[in-house]
């Protein structure tokens, strides 16, 4: 399914704004929202289409809680969709240029720059598209607010999706395969053998998450090589347990590795005293690091290569200390 469609986001505003009316008519919605004549059919028939602040605002009138389908799709930018909806939107964005934007897309740089300046407001259409070229994740903003088995416009990718990202908990080595497979290194050296020596697995181990990947829709295979069919994130949903067990793979990894090393790999380790204040310093700065990173490598081109970051920090005394009185 292509997300980038325009007519799938029509779609998709038609059945989500059906979702928000619920049991009410269209008349009684349509008046519930301030409007004297009949809005909604017009919504729901696809002759036009509202701004985003008006569908939030018709979400607020029913009783959805939009800051917390905010909170919930990206904590970290939430607040500021209170502040205006293009704060959010370019807070969402990054660092990655509006030109990458509008090739996701197919959005002009102009219209672009007008939504995240806050020139122009977009309908929803338009929007729900611009949040998936942003995030990759359009149809995860509109499971945060409605039932999502009840639109049936997007219920397939997120299956599709939902599925693929628990590869990165449930098959880690798949998940590192689907990065290595877009890089000029694998193009360089399309082969099975060239991802076993890559990532330091044994063959059957290369199968397993290569099956994995074409399960899940992820690649493709032609002759020997492996391409990429679509992208994939780590899932949103995921529990504690599932993010400490990925962490725990890689750390099991980076100690094989240190055994081992590679001209390329670069390990850091500082033991220290230091105040509590400061200890909390340092972990601000890992936390700024991260996304500072995340940042970086959206906007990153050429894919030329595939890498694993670890940042760890590791008290060593109780937390919180004992009172010495």
């Amino acid at each position: 399914m292509m997300l980038e469609n325009a007519e799938l986001w029509k779609d998709v505003t038609r059945q989500v704004l059906r979702l928000i009316r619920g049991k009410r008519s269209q008349v009684a919605f349509s008046r519930r929202l301030g409007y004297r004549g009949n809005v909604a059919a017009d919504w729901e028939g696809g002759h036009r289409a509202p701004t985003a602040e008006v569908l939030l605002y018709a979400m607020r009138r029913v009783g959805i809680d939009v800051a917390g389908g905010f909170e919930s799709f990206h904590a970290a930018s939430a607040p500021l969709a209170a502040e205006g909806l293009h704060l959010w939107l370019d807070a969402l964005r990054g660092s990655t240029p509006q030109a990458r934007i509008a090739e996701r897309s197919g959005f002009s740089r102009h219209q672009i720059r007008r939504w995240l300046s806050g020139e122009a407001k977009p309908r929803v259409p338009h929007f729900l598209r611009l949040v998936h070229a942003l995030s990759g994740r359009g149809h995860d903003w509109v499971a945060a607010f409605v039932d999502i088995e009840a639109v049936p416009a997007l219920l397939p990718a997120f299956r599709a999706a939902h599925s693929a990202a628990r590869l990165v908990y449930d098959q880690p080595w798949a998940a590192a395969l689907r990065m290595l497979i877009g890089s000029d290194a694998y193009r360089a050296d399309p082969t099975d053998a060239f991802l076993g020596r890559a990532l330091g697995i044994s063959g059957d181990e290369v199968a397993q998450a290569v099956q994995a990947l074409l399960d899940a829709g992820l690649v493709a295979r032609t002759g020997t090589q492996l391409r990429s069919l679509s992208t994939f994130t780590a899932s949103a949903t995921a529990s504690d347990a599932d993010r400490r067990s990925l962490k725990a793979h890689w750390s099991r990894v980076a100690l094989e590795r240190l055994e081992a090393p590679r001209e390329a790999d670069l390990v850091s380790l500082n033991l220290m005293t230091l105040s509590r204040a400061d200890l909390e310093r340092v972990r601000q700065l890992q936390r700024s690091y991260f996304r500072e990173l995340r940042a970086l490598v959206a906007s990153s081109e050429p894919e030329e290569t595939a890498a694993v970051v670890l940042m760890q920090v590791i008290s060593l005394t109780p937390d919180p200390l004992p009172d010495p009185s």
